[in-house]
């Protein structure tokens, strides 16, 4: 048996297959396990203690450009091959196409799409239900519970790197791919000087992509000298696997609805999740056994899954309204202090 699974969206998404990719060859034991991914996670893909065959989706200016190059990569790769099972992790038409365009007999996707559906052999349910996570519904597509024995893994190789790390260190991620999902940089900021006057053995990872964001760590660390040896601004320092690798270590990670919030549970890391316009019960919620969520009962919340939002009446009450003691205090809970 030969089986491909489709997930070309961000990096949190990919780290949300890992389960499901282990699980498919526990269950099938497969001769091929294809993995279709973004092509900037090709270096990632390497370290990945799975054995899958992975297939990336180019870049280009064009979508439909995208998937047609896609279409040829996967077409090249299983020229020998017959896909007996793909399972489509992403809720796209355009992914649903590709899969029946490459004559694959079963086909499985979320009935999330009316017009994806169509292009489905086997459709399952999918709802936001409060408490329950985006890998359980992964799981269903294979007939499967999840449980938290399913994370218990070594996920990556991680005997290249060389980094030197403290033994007592909290990690912030200060950004998001969608703008409108980031607690302010000013925020933490302040709460970094609250956390280092109260705890003084205690080091912060600043991590992120941003450059504008780098730099206003910087700026601000140069104006309180005092605390510039115990913080490490890491923001667009660090690869894919040394920011995974920070993280896992960590003694608790502070983040948005974030990729960063789906490798700590993979690793247990005690985890704080600041949530604006997205949900917890969206499905995109902690795992690791220490965690807690904050987010503000506004009407308008869950305005869209993704997070992404032009405009709002409300001003972003819902990211506006955490203020910093809210969080300091959920920290010293969780760090036992």
């Amino acid at each position: 048996m030969n089986i491909i699974v489709f997930q070309t969206a961000f990096l949190g998404d990919l780290i949300l297959s890992l389960p499901f990719l282990k699980k498919i060859l526990e269950k099938y034991k497969p001769n091929n396990l294809f993995f279709v991914f973004r092509e900037e996670y090709i270096e990632l893909l390497k370290y990945i203690k799975l054995d899958i065959s992975p297939i990336a989706l180019k870049k280009q200016d064009n979508i439909v450009l995208n998937y047609l190059a896609l279409k040829k990569n996967i077409e090249n790769v299983i020229e020998k091959v017959k896909i007996d099972k793909a399972f489509l992790l992403q809720k796209h038409i355009r992914v649903a196409i590709l899969a029946y365009l490459l004559n694959i007999s079963e086909r499985y996707g979320f009935c999330y799409d009316k017009l994806a559906k169509l292009f489905y052999t086997k459709c399952i349910d999918y709802e936001y239900r409060q408490g329950v996570h985006e890998i359980e519904k992964y799981f269903l597509m294979i007939d499967e519970k999840f449980t938290i024995n399913d994370l218990k893994y070594e996920w990556f190789d991680f005997s290249s790197l060389k980094l030197s790390l403290e033994n007592d260190y909290i990690v912030f991620n200060v950004d998001a791919n969608i703008l409108t999902k980031q607690w302010s940089i000013e925020n933490y900021l302040k709460l970094s000087i609250k956390l280092l006057e109260n705890i003084p053995y205690l080091n912060i990872y600043f991590t992120g992509q941003k450059d504008v964001l780098k730099n206003e760590v910087e700026d601000f660390f140069k104006d309180n000298k005092k605390y510039r040896n115990r913080v490490k601004n890491l923001i667009g320092e660090t690869t894919i696997l040394e920011y995974i690798y920070i993280i896992k270590k960590a003694r608790l990670l502070l983040s948005g609805d974030t990729s960063a919030v789906h490798i700590a549970s993979l690793y247990n890391t005690p985890t704080i999740v600041i949530y604006g316009p997205t949900k917890s019960d969206f499905g995109f919620f902690p795992l690791s056994e220490k965690s807690d969520i904050i987010e503000k009962d506004i009407a308008c919340r869950g305005c869209r899954v993704d997070g992404y939002v032009k405009k709002c009446k409300y001003d972003f009450a819902c990211l506006k309204n955490i203020n910093i003691n809210e969080v300091l205090n959920k920290i010293l809970y969780i760090l036992e202090i």
